[in-house]
């Protein structure tokens, strides 16, 4: 039992045995999701875009990608991968403080959940009006199951979710609420919403 308890990942980790596992693992799969719905290449933000795999995948497929972050670990690595990638413009920032420019697609994978609760409607409020017409969103959202909710973290039911996305058609939805594992192979017990979205 003490064994199990000291392989848990009771917090997120973004350090960098977490980068380096990161850049090993392809595309999550939201991004298949997401993928039919794209329309002409146009401009897209990856929120929170750690090593970069979204942005690249964004990139591969014609879109000019702003990919914020505020770990200088992730800058770091962001910077070195895509120095010659024309299409990819790494920011250092906070996403959640700053003011969003207008784009077609917001990529936001596993980083909202960092946003506190307290700031969380302002930094939505910039991320929807920053999506144009028909823009499209993918990202996860955290549930009230989930091991790393603290109280701090922004958490969301069914429900306050479906309330949050009032001014999108859901095009995607899938709720994972069970023990598993994280990108370290810790266990962890997961509650998450995986959603794309197409702004109205």
């Amino acid at each position: 039992m003490a064994e199990q308890f000291l392989n848990r990942q009771t917090e997120p980790e973004l350090d960098d045995a977490y980068f380096g596992a990161s850049e090993q693992m392809p595309p999550h799969a939201i991004l298949s999701q997401l993928e039919p719905f794209l329309n002409s290449p146009g401009t897209a933000i990856d929120l929170g875009a750690g090593v970069g795999t979204a942005s690249q995948w964004l990139s591969e497929r014609g879109y000019k990608v702003i990919a914020i972050d505020n770990n200088p670990a992730a800058i770091a690595r962001l910077r070195h991968r895509f120095a010659d990638n024309a299409l990819v413009r790494v920011v250092e920032d906070d996403f959640s403080k700053t003011e969003l420019p207008t784009s077609d697609v917001v990529v936001a994978g596993f980083s909202l959940f960092f946003v506190p609760k307290w700031r969380f409607k302002k930094a939505w409020t910039s991320i929807s009006n920053a999506l144009k017409p028909q823009g499209l969103i993918a990202a996860q959202f955290l549930g009230k199951n989930d091991e790393w909710n603290d109280g701090k973290r922004t958490i969301h039911s069914a429900r306050s979710l479906e309330n949050l996305l009032q001014e999108f058609e859901i095009l995607y939805w899938e709720e994972v609420d069970r023990e598993g594992k994280t990108i370290l192979n810790k266990a962890k017990y997961w509650h998450i919403f995986h959603v794309v979205a197409r702004k109205l």
